[in-house]
């Protein structure tokens, strides 16, 4: 998964549910009732949080594809 891709799903989230926590307080508020400066902000943090957590959840996912072809005798790309 790419990091723009997860980007995007994230932003999408973000859109979908329409509430970000607030950069000062933690809060959840509606996305419409921060500043625009504090919009920006929220977005950009949860976008970078949210697109590292996807990635090293799909990381994790790749590893245990590998651990179970290395358990089960299924030879991978790495041994040809």
């Amino acid at each position: 998964m790419s990091q723009v891709k997860a980007a995007a799903e994230v932003a999408a989230a973000i859109d979908a549910h329409a509430t970000v926590p607030h950069p000062d307080t933690g809060q959840e508020v509606k996305l419409h009732e921060l500043t625009g400066e504090q919009r920006a902000a929220s977005i950009a943090e949860n976008v970078t949080a949210g697109t590292y957590e996807r990635l090293k959840r799909r990381e994790g996912h790749i590893q245990a594809s590998v651990q179970a072809k290395v358990s089960s005798g299924t030879p991978t790309w790495a041994d040809w």
